[in-house]
C-alpha cells in the first residue's frame, strides 16, 4: 500500500540512526542450520539483541517471495530479477562410510564398484526419485554412479546417521560430514572422486527497501563465514 511504501521510505532515511529490530525470517535446511547457522547467531545476537531470528528448517525448495522470507540459505532456489545469491560455501559431494563397515569390504578403487556394495541413498522428498550423481576427478574423468540400494532416505542428517551405524556407503556434502571425518567417525572413500554442485548461497531480495535487520544479518554472516574460512575448510581437497 501507499502507506507501507511511505513507512519503508522513512525507515530507509533514518535507519542509520536506528537499531536493527524485528523478526528475521530465515529458510535453511535442518542440518546446515543446526551445524553452521545456529553457532553463528551467538555473536550476532550480542550485537543486535532486538533482532529475533525465525528459523524455518526446510528440506525443500521454498518460494522465497511468496512465503515472505528475509533470507534463504542453501542451493537451487529459482532465481529471478529480484533475487541476489552470494556464495557461502562450496558444495562438494564425497563418498563416506564408517570404519566398521569398511573393515568388511575390499579396497574400493572406482565408483563403478558402488553397484556391488551396500549404499545409503538419497530419495528426493519432492519427486520420490533416487538421486543420481556424476562424480569427477581433477584430471577431467567423470562417472555416473549406479548405487545398489541398501536404504533410502530423504534427509541428509538421517543418511549420515545411517552411515555412522554401518548400513553402507553414502554420497554426502562435505559440510554434512566434515566434523565426523575429522573425528575419524567416518572415512572418505574414493578420495580422488567428487561431485561439484557449485555453491551454497545466501539469497535475499535485490530491492532497495531492504530492512536494516536483513542488511546487518547478511553482512554479518558473510563476514562470519569468511572468518571461519569455510570456503577452504569445506573443499573436498581437505578430506
Amino acid at each position: 500500500t501507499a502507506y507501507q511504501l511511505l513507512d519503508q521510505a522513512f525507515e530507509n532515511i533514518n535507519q542509520k540512526n536506528l537499531r536493527p529490530k524485528g523478526i528475521l525470517k530465515i529458510s535453511v535446511s535442518k542440518g546446515f542450520g543446526q551445524d553452521y547457522i545456529l553457532p553463528a547467531l551467538s555473536c550476532f545476537l550480542e550485537q543486535y539483541p532486538d533482532v529475533v531470528p525465525d528459523l524455518n528448517f526446510d528440506n525443500r525448495q521454498v518460494n522465497f517471495v511468496k512465503e515472505g522470507f528475509d533470507v534463504a540459505i542453501g542451493a537451487g532456489i529459482q532465481m529471478n530479477s529480484t533475487l541476489i545469491a552470494r556464495p557461502l560455501i562450496p558444495m562438494h559431494i564425497i563418498a563416506v562410510a564408517s570404519p566398521n563397515f569398511l573393515k568388511k569390504q575390499p579396497l574400493i578403487r572406482h565408483p563403478s564398484e558402488l553397484q556391488h556394495l551396500d549404499n545409503v541413498v538419497m530419495r528426493s522428498a519432492q519427486t520420490g526419485k533416487v538421486k543420481k550423481w556424476v562424480l569427477q576427478k581433477d584430471d577431467g574423468n567423470s562417472f555416473e554412479t549406479n548405487q545398489s540400494v541398501k536404504m533410502l532416505l530423504d534427509d541428509t542428517q538421517s543418511m549420515r546417521e545411517a552411515v555412522l551405524q554401518g548400513f553402507g556407503i553414502a554420497l554426502l556434502a562435505t559440510h554434512d560430514v566434515a566434523s565426523y571425518l575429522d573425528a575419524k567417525k567416518l572415512v572418505r572413500i574414493l578420495p580422488e572422486w567428487y561431485a561439484d554442485m557449485g555453491y551454497g548461497y545466501i539469497y535475499y531480495s535485490s530491492q532497495n527497501n531492504m530492512h536494516l535487520k536483513t542488511r546487518v544479518f547478511i553482512d554479518y554472516l558473510m563476514d562470519y563465514f569468511q572468518q571461519q574460512k569455510y570456503f577452504e575448510k569445506l573443499s573436498q581437497k581437505n578430506f
